[in-house]
């Protein structure tokens, strides 16, 4: 199915107006768009499959999760400065890398202010900054960070593996997770961390009950950041349906499966 869909994509790529009809209000035919398209959304799922079926040993798999883990640390230590010295950041990022006009230049994208690419949340009129790290947008980095806390977790839970510099490592992405604001990404590191506590055959017993001590510890110790950066507040925000955001997401949602009930093939 996944090749079925590059194919299909690279053939509307070359002749989209043999599937869709071009026009005001139709899909996109442009090649500048076309071709942002490709890069964003196709090329990544190319990737992912060349890497599902290279058949990499057992060896070479621990070895490509335990750097995807050490560049998830460096990621998670560039959102913590980003956080703690924001104004340094930015400047970094908007006059010394260029990101800014990068976008506007080659990717053709809106950037909302480009001399500044921090994000922030207003919630119950608190203004909160969502660190975006090295990918400047703070979803992208949440779920990236949730990928590596699986892979922290899941060797914390092995026998033989470097504990102190793995569990450092850890806490530094959940504390990075936190910051991102993140609320579904959140949400899918609890179910990462149930997940690693199951029992298993190649996870040692101890080790499991002492990364489920580990996490305790770490939930003791994040509790209080998360209410510092106004998480808390946030997510009471949403339930009592005073958040902007969850009305948006909500709002999207019922539009979307509106448009999929009166054209469930889709639009071309």
């Amino acid at each position: 199915a996944g090749w079925a869909a590059l194919g299909d994509f690279n053939l509307y790529r070359l002749a989209p107006t043999l599937f869709v009809a071009a026009g005001p209000g139709g899909p996109p035919t442009g090649g500048t768009i076309l071709n942002t398209a490709l890069r964003n959304d196709v090329f990544f799922v190319a990737m992912f499959l060349i890497a599902r079926h290279l058949g990499l040993g057992e060896r070479d798999r621990r070895r490509f999760a335990m750097i995807t883990f050490a560049v998830g640390t460096g990621v998670a230590l560039a959102g913590v400065y980003e956080y703690l010295q924001s104004a340094s950041w930015n400047h970094f990022v908007v006059h010394t890398l260029g990101v800014t006009r990068y976008q506007v230049g080659v990717l053709r994208t809106i950037v909302p202010n480009p001399f500044d690419v921090r994000v922030y949340m207003l919630t119950a009129g608190h203004k909160l900054l969502r660190i975006g790290s090295v990918f400047v947008d703070q979803l992208a980095c949440a779920f990236f960070l949730v990928a590596c806390l699986a892979i922290g977790c899941e060797h914390l839970s092995r026998a033989r593996t470097h504990r102190w510099s793995v569990g450092a490592g850890t806490l530094l992405v959940a504390v990075a997770l936190v910051l991102t604001q993140t609320r579904d990404a959140i949400m899918a590191a609890v179910v990462v961390v149930v997940a690693v506590l199951a029992p298993l055959p190649h996870r040692d017993r101890v080790r499991r009950e002492q990364l489920g001590l580990l996490v305790g510890l770490t939930t003791l110790l994040l509790l209080p950041v998360a209410a510092a950066i106004g998480l808390g507040t946030r997510t009471t925000a949403a339930l009592n349906g005073q958040d902007n955001s969850t009305s948006v997401h909500l709002s999207a949602l019922s539009k979307g499966t509106s448009a999929f009930l009166h054209q469930p093939l889709g639009r071309g």
